[in-house]
Formats: C-alpha cells, structure tokens, sequence
C-alpha cells in the first residue's frame, strides 16, 4: 500500500503481493489521515481485510486513527526501510506501468488501471492477467468478447404477435392493454411497442375487435339483401321527409275535394235555375 499522485492528484494504491498482483487505486481529495482510512476501509469493506499490509513510513499510516482502523480489522501493518523505494517494489512497479500508460494513451487513471489489471503478465496467457487470477471467472474485455447472442427461435412470441399486456400494479380486475411484439431480446423478454417486458406479463391476442367487425361488414354486403342501419341523423330524416308528404297528400286530396264541392255546387245551381225557368214559362 502507498500514496501516490499522478497528473496532480491523490490516490491510495493497494497491490496484491501474492501471485495476482491485482492493482486498486482510489482517489483521495485531500491527503489527510480521516480521508486515507476512510478509503481505505470502503476497500475492506469492498473485498475483505487482508491478513497483512505493507506500506512505508508515511505519517498517515503512523498515525493513531491508522493504527485504530488495523486494530478493528485485525491486520498486521509491516512498514519498509526508511529511504529504500525497492522495499515496496511491487506497489512502485505499479506506479510507473500506470503512470506510463496515462502519459501514452492520454486516459484516464481508472481506464489505466483497468488496462493493467486484464493484460497478461506473461504477454500471452489470458489465464495470468491480474483480474482473472484474482476472480473465480474470466474478465470480458471491452472492444474484444462480443455481447451474449440469445437464440430468438427459444422465444415462445416472434415479431408481430399481438398480445394482451399486463399493466403495472394490476389487479384481478384490470383490464389489460393491446400490444405487439416489435422485438426478441432472450427467451423470457420480448420488446412490446418498443418496451422490454417479461413474457410473464404478456397473454395472446388472436385477432382485435376491428378486424372482427370489418369481417362482418364484409360478409354482410355478399348477402342478396342489404343490412340497413339506422343511424339517429337519417331516421329523423327519415320522420320528416315522411311528414312533409303526409301534409302534401293531404292538401292534394283537400283540394280535390273541395273542386269537386264546388263543382257539384254549380251543377245543383244550374239544375235549380232550369227549374225556375221552367216555372215560369208554365
């Protein structure tokens, strides 16, 4: 363990003496005892104590809140010879390797150390880099392994079905909402509309109520006789066009009717005058 800077800043390094030589280095914002074991303890709180810690003779790792910190985790701290870097050599080795590779790639310390902890320390076995000797499992490499490819034929929907999706919160009452898969992610998570849901959520749907109704429709016009329906605008249409000729056969027949008086009026007229002539003239 040591204290270092690079590109003006604080950090606390600590590196696996063991056969890993794993690397972890935490910025520090001020290089005071407090903040030292702050970090210091969120790494043990992290990964574990180890059994013991190497350092030099800084006053931070002299100080009382240092020796506090190695009492309460029951670790031994051994401190190198006064004015002899190769006492810690490991930890130095680090130092230049990452100091070096921010210097040449221009990134970042994290980036720097990330580099250092998966590249082989024997330049050809993946098996020897510090992370995959640390873990029980192989670090991915970014830009190197490719993402996990899933099998879409596992999925039981395929692009296009049309499902009933659950809502969030739902009860045994909800009703549930129209959806269509857009997408296959794995065999238990689909894209519905765009949204990944679990195909828990997701019932089928056969066919939606439009496509019913418009197969109706189409079945209905193929029939010798029309299905005619009313709608309200055309039966009040319907109410007054019918009351229009009711009034117009009735002023028909009104009218007809009311020559016919008159003319059968006049004819009695001129059979009276007859009469009268006939009178007169005896």
């Amino acid at each position: 363990m040591d204290i270092t800077h690079c590109g003006g800043h604080a950090y606390l390094t600590l590196v696996d003496s063991g056969p890993s030589r794993f690397a972890i280095w935490r910025p520090l914002k001020h290089q005071s005892n407090a903040n030292v074991v702050s970090q210091l303890e969120s790494v043990f709180l992290e990964r574990g104590a180890p059994e013991e810690i190497l350092t030099d003779n800084d006053t931070t790792f002299r100080s009382r809140i240092f020796e506090q910190l190695a009492a309460k985790w029951g670790v031994k701290v051994r401190f190198r010879s006064a004015h002899y870097p190769a006492g810690n050599g490991i930890a130095e080795r680090c130092h230049r390797t990452v100091k070096v590779t921010v210097a040449r790639k221009g990134c970042s310390v994290a980036e720097a150390v990330y580099l250092y902890n998966i590249t082989p320390r024997d330049d050809c076995n993946a098996a020897s880099a510090p992370a995959n000797v640390l873990y029980s499992y192989q670090v991915r490499l970014r830009g190197v392994d490719r993402p996990a490819q899933h099998d879409p034929s596992e999925s039981p929907y395929r692009a296009g079905d049309l499902v009933w999706v659950k809502p969030p919160g739902a009860r045994c009452d909800t009703q549930y909402h129209k959806g269509t898969i857009t997408g296959i992610i794995s065999d238990r998570a689909v894209e519905v509309d765009g949204m990944p849901r679990h195909v828990r959520d997701l019932r089928r749907r056969a066919a939606t109520e439009e496509q019913s109704h418009t197969r109706s429709l189409g079945s209905n016009s193929n029939d010798e006789i029309p299905t005619v329906v009313p709608v309200a605008g055309s039966v009040q249409e319907v109410r007054s066009n019918t009351k229009t000729d009711n009034q117009e056969m009735g002023s028909n027949m009104g009218g007809s009717g009311a020559r016919s008086v008159s003319t059968g009026g006049v004819e009695r007229t001129g059979e009276s005058l007859e009469e009268r002539t006939d009178d007169q003239e005896t």
